[in-house]
Formats: structure tokens, sequence, C-alpha cells
């Protein structure tokens, strides 16, 4: 698991052969609010916090759905 400040970048297939599945995610800074204009959004995040939920969504997720492995990276701004 890690967490990234700044972008991702996409993951390279070769780096994931014996993976049965590859799954990203990407979120959009929306135009409008409410009919005003969005200029541009900061993230603020609370390290550990943010590390505890990410493992325990890992740890669910591989029990539930029998994975072999995770490897999950977010962003936090």
């Amino acid at each position: 698991m890690a967490l990234v400040s700044g972008p991702l970048g996409f993951i390279s297939p070769e780096t994931t052969l014996g993976a049965g599945a590859i799954v990203e995610f990407f979120g959009n800074v929306r135009p409008l609010e409410n009919g005003e204009q969005i200029d541009g959004i900061e993230y603020e995040a609370h390290r550990e916090m943010a590390e505890h939920q990410l493992r325990k969504i890992a740890h669910e997720a591989a029990e539930r759905f029998d994975l072999l492995a995770i490897r999950l990276r977010h962003c936090l701004g």
C-alpha cells in the first residue's frame, strides 16, 4: 500500500502479469458546483487514519473475494 502526494501515473500491465485484473479509479473535479465555476480544489489528509482505512478496505476485499494479492495506491492530493 502506498499513499502518494501528487499524480499516481498508470500501472503497467507488464508489472502485474500474475494478476487476473487491474482496477483503476480516477476522480475528476467538476467544472461547476451549484452553478458556480470551480477553479480547483485542495486536499488534506490525516496520513495515519488514511493508512488505517486503506488497510481495512484491502483486508476486507481480500477476504470477501479470496484475493491472492492487492496493490493499493492512493493519492493524497
